[in-house]
């Protein structure tokens, strides 16, 4: 088995080997499996992230999540060894390069701890829902930091070449509770 810098660097050549239409017919597809398998509560908070590069892009899933009544939230960075903070955001927020060039709401939205995060991956394990991130640990803090004040549903986003059998984990790697590919919803707790 390849060690994370290694599966870091070969799924992220798999995801810059798409193109654009690539990127957003398997986001509309997301999309549509998302809706159709995924029970979410009346007036759930729901925590997603704008895309980087070649991830799947969340944003027309949460458009049609708050076209259902639930709030959304997009996170921020406040610094690199912190959990990340979610502020509410719609489509009528201004959106601006935060600290790592993501794009965030701004600080004067309404800060809200999530009910369900959907999280961008690397990789991830079918089997234990063990996610590979980027290898700063951003979310393995904040789902840490978010699981000690209350009960969340997390929900990896990915396509499917993303699943990696037998993913090494370490001790302050946070499993997810299901990962929504294009094609099929894998899930990890009852």
């Amino acid at each position: 088995m390849m060690q994370k810098t290694d599966l870091r660097r070969h799924y992220k050549d798999l995801r810059r080997a798409l193109s654009p239409a690539d990127v957003e017919q398997a986001s509309l597809r997301l999309t549509e499996r998302f809706l159709a398998e995924i029970i979410l509560p009346p007036m759930a908070i729901v925590a997603g992230y704008t895309p980087f590069a070649s991830e799947i892009n969340p944003l027309p899933l949460l458009a049609l999540l708050r076209g259902q009544g639930l709030t959304t939230l997009l996170p921020v960075a406040a610094a690199p060894d912190q959990a990340l903070v979610f502020h509410a955001f719609d489509e009528k927020t201004p959106l601006s390069k935060g600290r790592f060039g993501m794009n965030e709401p701004p600080s004067s939205a309404s800060m809200l701890v999530p009910d369900i995060v959907l999280l961008p991956l690397v990789a991830f394990d079918p089997v234990s829902g063990q996610r590979l991130g980027h290898g700063m640990g951003h979310y393995d803090r904040t789902l840490e930091a978010l699981r000690a004040k209350k009960k969340i549903k997390t929900i990896g986003l990915a396509y499917d070449f993303q699943a990696c059998d037998g993913l090494p984990a370490e001790s302050h790697d946070q499993p997810l509770d299901c990962v929504v590919t294009p094609s099929r919803v894998y899930s990890f707790t009852s």
